[in-house]
């Protein structure tokens, strides 16, 4: 970039000031030169900086005439929606005397509220009474599910007690489900025995009949000689003396031939 006239002539000035001034040694003189040296650097940056400046400005003052030119533009389009807008003033002061009567009518119709409004309130007076009769009645409620606790509280204790006695008694029925299957089991096993018995007897039955035909000796006689014997040595079962006896069964008397008790081993 060239210096210009202006420039140099300060410059010059600078220096014959100094020299003027000052005696100066080598040393002296080459720090001025260096010193005078930066500021022309300095001097030629702000000169740099200052076009750089000038051409912004440029830049700057063609936007604004763009921008001039587009509000040039925009009061054009503003001047139309002027005019739109005055044909909507005109609706709207037909609008506001539309809206001046039906203020009319709705100030006559606040009135009839007004009216209402005074009933609403006698109404609300009488619902005040009847709320207070109903909390009065929730206070005795109030007090009835107190008393009403209490006696579930007395429950609940009695109801505990039952669930213990529960317990207690399921523990048993436990324990006697337990004799009952046992019971059941012997008693299967005395079925199987008189089961066995009473094929034994009418076995021995046929020998003795046989036998008494053969003899002409009593069937009875026979078989109160000979069952002891042959049920201890069969059966296991030891029996006394056998004997006729009469049972009373349903309101009928039964005759039994041989009748005896025994003990079954084991």
């Amino acid at each position: 970039m060239a210096i210009t006239p202006e420039l140099y002539e300060f410059i010059v000035k600078v220096v014959e000031d100094k020299v003027r001034d000052i005696k100066v040694t080598r040393e002296e003189f080459d720090a001025l030169r260096r010193s005078v040296e930066e500021g022309f650097k300095k001097l030629t940056e702000a000169q740099r900086r200052t076009e750089e400046r000038l051409e912004q400005l440029v830049k700057a003052q063609v936007e604004t005439e763009e921008r001039l030119e587009e509000l040039a533009q925009a009061q054009a389009s503003t001047e139309a929606r002027l005019g739109r807008l005055e044909a909507v003033v005109e609706k709207l002061a037909r609008r506001v005397e539309e809206l001046a009567a039906a203020q009319a009518r709705t100030e006559a119709r606040l009135e009839e509220l007004a009216e209402a409004q005074r009933r609403t309130e006698e109404r609300l007076e009488e619902l005040a009474k009847a709320q207070a009769r109903t909390e009065e009645r929730l206070e005795q409620l109030a007090r009835a599910q107190a008393e009403t606790e209490e006696r579930l509280s007395r429950l609940e204790a009695v109801v505990e007690e039952l669930a213990r006695a529960q317990v207690e008694t399921e523990e048993r029925l436990g324990r006697l489900a337990a004799a009952q299957a046992k019971t059941e089991d012997r008693l299967g096993r005395l079925e199987a025995v008189v089961e066995k018995l009473a094929n034994a007897i009418n076995a021995l039955r046929v020998e003795v009949g046989k036998l008494s035909e053969t003899v002409g000796f009593g069937l009875e006689d026979i078989a109160r000689t000979v069952l002891p014997g042959w049920l201890y040595r069969h059966l296991g079962i030891e029996v006394g003396e056998l004997r006729r006896e009469f049972f009373v069964i349903e309101g009928r008397e039964i005759e039994a031939n041989l009748y005896g008790e025994g003990m079954l081993e084991g």
